[in-house]
């Protein structure tokens, strides 16, 4: 996420705190899911099936509806840049640097399964700016759910200097633990 300390003329901040609130929506329900589950348990109430399952899917499809609602402001596509093929960075340039001249758009792109409640949590420098993020899923059969695809970022380097894109792999609910999946690449920006 970006910084919230960072620059007030961010004009991506609002769609970040947008997404934090998505996010601790899906946590508060989750919790009072389980905690609905542990008192059913710890009286020996007997499980309703129906309700059992709805508590369950309660909290998937407000994971459906929070990733199906947010729209990233982005700035208007100009047609020089439609026939532009930004460059790509994905796994396998974790910790790399690179060199790059003002204003350059690139795209990072990394695999991942949201329906297991992984994203990635990804942050950027002031000097980048992030223009749009979403998930791609991978092919798959009609009907085939629980797939998993590409987190991707497009992201212009608007600053001179030496900038961070650094992103973790976990599930917002659980506390960071060191064990997480992590990818980090330096931007210098001439």
């Amino acid at each position: 996420m970006l910084d919230p300390c960072g620059p007030a003329n961010d004009h991506h901040s609002l769609d970040w705190q947008i997404l934090d609130i998505k996010q601790l929506l899906i946590v508060g329900i989750i919790k009072i899911v389980y905690q609905k589950l542990h008192y059913m348990r710890s009286n020996k109430q007997e499980w309703n099936g129906k309700l059992v399952k709805g508590l369950f899917l309660l909290p998937v499809v407000i994971m459906i509806i929070a990733g199906c609602t947010g729209q990233p402001s982005t700035p208007p596509v100009t047609p020089e840049q439609t026939t532009k093929t930004p460059m790509e960075f994905t796994e396998n340039d974790n910790g790399r640097t690179v060199t790059m001249p003002e204003g350059t758009e690139f795209r990072v792109s990394l695999k991942g399964n949201p329906t297991t409640g992984y994203s990635w949590n990804a942050t950027l420098s002031a000097g980048l700016v992030l223009l749009d993020s979403n998930f791609t899923t991978d092919a798959h059969s009609e009907g085939m759910v629980g797939v998993g695809g590409v987190f991707f970022w497009d992201i212009r380097a608007m600053e001179k200097g030496t900038w961070e894109f650094s992103a973790m792999y976990m599930r917002p609910w659980e506390p960071v633990t060191g064990e997480e999946d992590t990818f980090s690449m330096t931007c210098i920006v001439e």
